[in-house]
């Protein structure tokens, strides 16, 4: 495993991240500070030295919240675990990163699917919708199916209409006619 030692915490350096760690322990290099302890209690202004001491004391780390407080004085650091806050930090934007996530699933369809066929894709739909994704469904155009675009777009009301059963939903546009297909984009109500 690659990566360097920080304090007493292995970190990663593979690991691509836009946060930036604060600085804890002996990487504080300011004479004082406003210390606040794992209750949220002030305790005042400290020597760097007697709020690491402290902080080690308590069996935790000395970290630096605030670097540069707007109205100026010391910089402001409390006494917490940094490696449970750091996983627990982590695991709040991988749930946030996790609920917004929407993708673009694509359905193809042919103009000679048969309606058993497009009841199985109805079912992938109605999963799609579910998980809030949007749906792009597509029918291709062969040959000289080219010239049956209303039977393409009838084929393609049919297959709402059995999504429709299953599961609500919405259409951001009428059907679009590109070059050989024609497609419709849904989402859930």
């Amino acid at each position: 495993m690659r990566g360097f030692i920080f304090s007493r915490f292995v970190i990663n350096s593979n690991r691509v991240s836009n946060f930036r760690r604060p600085r804890a322990n002996f990487h504080i290099r300011v004479p004082q500070v406003l210390v606040i302890d794992e209750k949220g209690e002030k305790l005042g202004v400290l020597n760097t030295s007697e709020a690491l001491k402290m902080a080690q004391e308590k069996g935790f780390d000395l970290v630096e919240i605030v670097p540069n407080p707007p109205g100026g004085g010391p910089p402001i650091v409390r006494i917490m675990d940094l490696g449970k806050w750091l996983y627990e930090k982590g695991k709040s934007e991988k749930k946030k990163t996790k609920g917004a996530k929407t993708e673009v699933k694509i359905i193809r369809i042919g103009l000679t699917t048969g309606i058993h066929d497009l009841e199985i894709k109805a079912k992938k739909v109605e999963e799609f919708l579910k998980e809030n994704h949007k749906v792009h469904i597509e029918l291709q155009l062969r040959g000289r199916q080219i010239t049956m675009k209303d039977l393409g777009r009838e084929k393609i009301r049919e297959f709402l209409k059995i999504i429709k059963e299953k599961q609500d939903f919405e259409t951001e546009s009428d059907i679009k006619s590109q070059g050989r297909s024609l497609s419709i984009v849904i989402k859930k109500k």
